[in-house]
């Protein structure tokens, strides 16, 4: 591939975002691959936000600004609606307050091929002295593993027909995070490339509402495999309860709402339907297809009868995650 071959347009929102705006619009604008255009949206900023974006559209023509007047949008509607304003044929998506490393696009697009979504890996950093975890494996990202899991919004190379195939806006699928939409249906319609790299250094803020201060029972040990087990099976009914209408139905509606006729989109629909449900007939058919794809459920791809064990117990298990929810 030629470089320069594709019209990449780079999506930044931001708000309030004066203290680190600049640093990452250093690393953006200094990218070794050309970028066609750079779409920043702010959602109604009280600080030197718009000051410092300025500054950048005088110096580089590419820079684009539009502001968000008559009300606040809140990060997924302020996310769609920039990223509809772009017009280059690759779009990624940018946070506020990270630093990429400075061949991220080159990487992205000599890597994302036939595939909807190209992702990457994405190390935190914290200058608040934040506790952080951080898995330096090869993730998986298969549509199964990403009914449970998510790509964050700042890892995020796709082509721009892949807008033209997520859900209308009314669909009530759109309580649902905005990477975790665009991850969704570029699954449905194929597999999702990974480059396998640290290309964005991702700032966590203890202020940011994403942040969650690690739980010890997390880490991995087979006291902590116990806990959880305990916790999630004496918690199941209610905390599918609380989830159902907040998380679950509009999962489950965002993959009723993907026009794909792909077998992996129809399980995924499957899997979501059942999650929705608490009956004992439900969950062993839940359990049932977590065996089925039990090596496309965790992390990384693995094999063997802890395997099994771990695919036929993850619907109780993964109860665990909402715990804080």
């Amino acid at each position: 591939m030629e470089n320069g071959a594709h019209r990449v347009s780079v999506v930044l929102c931001t708000y309030n975002g004066e203290k680190y705006l600049s640093e990452q619009m250093e690393s953006i604008v200094n990218q070794t691959y050309p970028i066609y255009e750079i779409v920043v949206q702010d959602d109604g900023s009280t600080d030197k936000t718009l000051a410092i974006l300025k500054e950048y559209a005088e110096r580089y023509p590419a820079v684009k600004i539009f502001k968000n007047t008559d009300h606040r949008f809140g990060l997924n509607s302020n996310f769609f609606s920039a990223m509809r304003k772009a017009t280059g044929d690759l779009i990624a998506i940018s946070d506020q307050d990270d630093i990429w490393e400075l061949d991220k696009l080159a990487c992205q697009v000599a890597a994302i091929g036939d595939s909807m979504l190209c992702t990457h890996k994405s190390k935190p950093f914290s200058t608040e002295g934040l506790r952080l975890n951080y898995d330096d494996r090869t993730p998986n990202y298969h549509i199964v593993r990403l009914l449970f899991a998510s790509i964050p919004g700042h890892t995020m190379l796709f082509k721009r027909e892949l807008l033209d195939k997520i859900p209308p806006p009314n669909a009530n699928c759109y309580g649902t995070a905005y990477d975790v939409i665009m991850q969704s249906v570029a699954a449905s319609f194929g597999k999702i490339k990974l480059v396998d790299k640290v290309l964005v250094h991702h700032r966590r803020l203890a202020a940011s509402v994403s942040y969650q201060t690690p739980d010890s029972h997390t880490k991995h040990s087979y006291f902590n495999a116990l806990y959880m087990l305990w916790w999630s099976a004496t918690h199941y009914r209610k905390t599918v309860g609380r989830m159902r209408d907040k998380v679950l139905i509009p999962r489950l509606e965002l993959f009723q709402n993907i026009q794909s006729d792909s077998p992996d989109h129809d399980e995924a629909l499957a899997i979501s339907e059942l999650r929705t449900r608490t009956d004992i007939a439900s969950l062993l058919k839940y359990s049932a297809k977590c065996i089925k794809h039990r090596n496309h459920l965790f992390f990384t791809e693995t094999r063997g009868v802890a395997n099994f064990v771990r695919a036929a117990l993850y619907p109780i298990m993964q109860i665990y995650s909402y715990k804080e929810v």
